[in-house]
């Protein structure tokens, strides 16, 4: 159930939070938000971030399953695709170097996989066998 509290009482409850907790104002000033995009699609989700400003999640394409990505400030958001035989794919970690790490499946058989600019899509699990599909 939606709580029914007007907005001017709820910023007068955050302000208060915000008091008590020694909570600056100037702090915010450091960082800046940015809509990553969704490549046309219906949403998509951030995960991880590095220390060069790289973000990577997945974005749900429209009429698709979930896609990885990798977003930096020069290419913007790009599709990293999915492995062969699978429809779907999500990364969830990233270095400092721009290597992504995640996953890739089709239903409930997913394979790992690590992504490179120079290489791309990269699948870990042809080390045990293991296939989509």
């Amino acid at each position: 159930m939606c709580n029914t509290a007007k907005p001017g009482l709820w910023a007068a409850i955050i302000a208060v939070i915000f008091s008590l907790s020694g909570f600056s104002a100037g702090v915010l000033s450091e960082y800046e938000i940015i809509d990553l995009g969704t490549l046309g699609g219906r949403r998509s989700s951030a995960r991880a971030i590095n220390d060069a400003g790289q973000v990577v999640g997945n974005f749900a394409p429209l009429g698709g399953y979930d896609r990885a990505f990798l977003w930096d400030h020069i290419d913007g958001m790009v599709d990293l695709g999915v492995l062969a035989g699978c429809n779907y794919s999500c990364a969830y970690a990233l270095n400092d170097c721009g290597k992504v790490v995640g996953e890739s499946g089709l239903d409930d058989d997913f394979r790992a996989f690590v992504w490179e600019h120079e290489n791309g899509m990269i699948d870990f699990s042809e080390l045990v066998g293991a296939s989509c599909g």
